[in-house]
């Protein structure tokens, strides 16, 4: 079992190389409106971006890309999040569209089950430094081979287990598990935190 199998999550130090980050610092300039745009990987930088990341990282071998979230938190633009597991995927056909819920941002999403989101891996890439005051993540290792739970179960298991935080250095990587127990505080520094979150899956049937 390697330690992403064992906790549900890995840091990547230096995914991206000093020219790569100031490109894609470039292009997500720009905040989002609302706190994250989920819709950046119809973009060709960022799909771009999602095929060199899948070639650097072993645990997307037979996976690809299926969403591309700008997260950037900021003293300006600031939230938390409780602690919680990511169930839903976006729809990749008009038949399943048909059957989930349109999102703000136009997407079609739909809960998935423990298996399918077994297979994922969520990929956050940090543009920025993302230290203890940044509103990095809290995550719960090995939360996500506990499968789908209740809240009930969410927040017991934060009150009796050990968290991590995922700091990380603009250009670093984060992988973890979509079923991963994972929240976040509100920034209390004055730094800009952006995170392109990935999500990888298996091809749909």
């Amino acid at each position: 079992m390697t330690m992403f199998d064992e906790t549900g999550n890995r840091h990547v130090s230096q995914l991206l190389s000093s020219s790569e980050l100031c490109k894609f610092r470039r292009l997500t300039h720009a905040s989002p409106t609302r706190a994250g745009n989920r819709t950046l990987l119809m973009k060709h930088w960022c799909s771009g971006l999602a095929l060199r990341v899948i070639l650097r990282l072993p645990e997307l071998r037979g996976l690809h890309a299926i969403q591309c979230t700008l997260f950037a938190k900021s003293a300006a633009r600031n939230w938390l999040v409780a602690p919680h597991q990511d169930l839903s995927v976006p729809l990749p056909t008009k038949t399943l569209r048909d059957q989930g819920r349109l999102t703000s941002d136009g997407l079609h999403i739909a809960r998935a089950d423990a298996t399918l989101l077994a297979s994922c891996v969520a990929v956050r890439v940090h543009l920025d430094d993302c230290g203890a005051n940044d509103g990095a993540l809290r995550t719960v290792p090995g939360s996500h081979r506990r499968g789908i739970l209740t809240q009930d179960e969410i927040s017991e298991s934060v009150r009796a287990m050990k968290t991590d935080l995922q700091i990380a250095d603009a250009g670093d990587a984060w992988l973890m598990s979509p079923l991963l127990i994972h929240a976040s505080s509100k920034a209390s520094g004055s730094s800009r935190r952006r995170v392109l979150h990935f999500l990888f899956a298996p091809l749909f049937p």
